[in-house]
């Protein structure tokens, strides 16, 4: 093996690595000595080879060269980049002392009185930036800012809080464990109507509502309606909506108070609610029309509640393996309740126009005791003593949770059960408070 000598103190290129561990040199000047010693030992002093190989310009190869002194391999330290000559504040400190006295005797001057001021009664010329860098510096910017004044300011300024992300992966094992909520705007000649949706990721469950505004108050109203829309055993653990306001305020401690997890999906991002955002591009195309947005909330309303009534029971859904929303909910029921329910019998009794005929039937039967759902509503009756009561010594194998069950689904169309009455042949049983 040929070796190549350089001088008489340096031969082959594991001397530079010696010496690099020898001096303490950084990092950098390490690179350098090993670009150094390639260029000697491997490329027979060829720059343009040398910065191939390391992927450097040749200019920069025999810069290196030119400031290299075997004898000091300090040489090779990168030097500083900071400009040579930087610039210095060259205010006075007796002027900037007369600037803070100036201030804090007048705090409500701006920095532009306070320099006309220096130049008037001192003789001082500055400028008006460099009394607002000694305000900025010393703080003196919002001295005027005290819990006495009577101008309005924010006396406390709120840490903006971090909204709650939802979980990555989307697993749900129980219905109300995970709901996805979103608005969807209905305008036509120069009327809008905003319809609240929310869907079940367990069993594809989903409930909508028609409001004239999308304030947060409706919002907060629609919560309480999904409360009431679940039975009193199946509670909503966590919603996830988006970032519209009316999703803030009054909603949002609504969730609080009811102790439900409210998550936000990311800024246009309307992936993250793929569940709802779905469920909002099929309610449009097979319910809803752009001549909605004239209707009455309450014929709209009840116009949606017939195509829920349809979606949840009826229609097949490919995610569910062609099952229905109720199908799912109403096997989940019977494994969880036991020997309460049966699934092809809840499939008979709930989310159908039978269910507002069952009921009817009971409070016709008890209308003689002046105890009808109206009155049980109004007058805030417990379910368990209006069960004990009447429906009890009436029906002895109507538990209270069938009970319950079949109240809360229908708490939530009470307008529409009005108007079902009126257009019923059972309208003679009931007894009108």
């Amino acid at each position: 093996m040929r070796q190549l000598y350089i001088g008489r103190w340096l031969n082959g290129i594991n001397t530079f690595f010696k010496m690099g561990w020898k001096y303490n040199l950084s990092p950098e000047a390490e690179y350098r000595l090993k670009v150094i010693g390639y260029y000697f030992n491997k490329s027979n002093k060829n720059a343009s080879l040398t910065g191939r190989y390391f992927g450097l310009h040749r200019n920069t190869v025999m810069a290196w060269l030119k400031v290299f002194d075997p004898h000091n391999l300090h040489t090779l330290e990168p030097k500083k980049s900071a400009p040579i000559r930087t610039y210095r504040k060259k205010t006075p400190e007796h002027i900037v002392q007369k600037i803070i006295e100036l201030k804090k005797q007048y705090p409500a001057y701006s920095k532009d009185k306070i320099a006309h001021i220096l130049q008037r009664d001192y003789g001082i010329t500055i400028s008006a930036s460099t009394c607002g860098r000694v305000f900025k510096k010393f703080k003196l910017t919002f001295l005027w800012r005290r819990p006495e004044s009577a101008m309005r300011f924010k006396k406390h300024i709120k840490k903006r809080q971090k909204k709650k992300r939802p979980p990555k992966q989307k697993q749900v094992s129980r219905p109300g464990q995970w709901l996805q909520i979103d608005t969807v705007i209905i305008y036509h000649a120069g009327q809008k109507v905003y319809v609240i949706n929310a869907i079940d990721l367990y069993s594809r469950l989903v409930l909508s509502y028609a409001y004239k505004n999308p304030s947060s108050k409706n919002a907060k109203d629609f919560l309480e309606k999904l409360e009431l829309f679940f039975p009193g055993y199946t509670k909503i653990e966590m919603v996830q909506t988006d970032n519209g306001s009316e999703f803030l305020k009054y909603f949002d401690l609504a969730c609080i108070e009811k102790n439900i997890t409210h998550t936000f999906s990311y800024a246009r991002c309307p992936k993250m609610n793929s569940f709802i955002e779905s469920f909002n591009g099929t309610i449009q195309r097979e319910c809803l029309l752009r001549t909605d947005a004239l209707m009455e909330i309450s014929r709209l309303n009840k116009k949606i509640n017939d195509y829920l009534i349809e979606y949840n029971s009826f229609r097949p859904h490919d995610s569910l393996d062609f099952a229905t929303p109720l199908d799912v909910y109403s096997e989940y029921l019977a494994h969880s309740a036991g020997h309460l329910f049966d699934p092809s019998n809840v499939h008979k009794k709930i989310w159908t126009h039978s269910i507002f005929e069952n009921f009817l039937l009971i409070i016709g039967l008890c209308g003689t005791l002046k105890a009808n759902f109206f009155f049980l509503y109004t007058q805030k009756l417990s379910m368990q003593d209006f069960h004990s009561i009447f429906i009890q010594t009436l029906f002895p194998s109507f538990s209270l949770h069938t009970f319950r069950f079949f109240f809360c689904l229908s708490l939530i169309y009470i307008e529409f059960v009005l108007n079902f009455i009126e257009r019923s042949h059972y309208s003679h049983l009931v007894y009108k408070v």
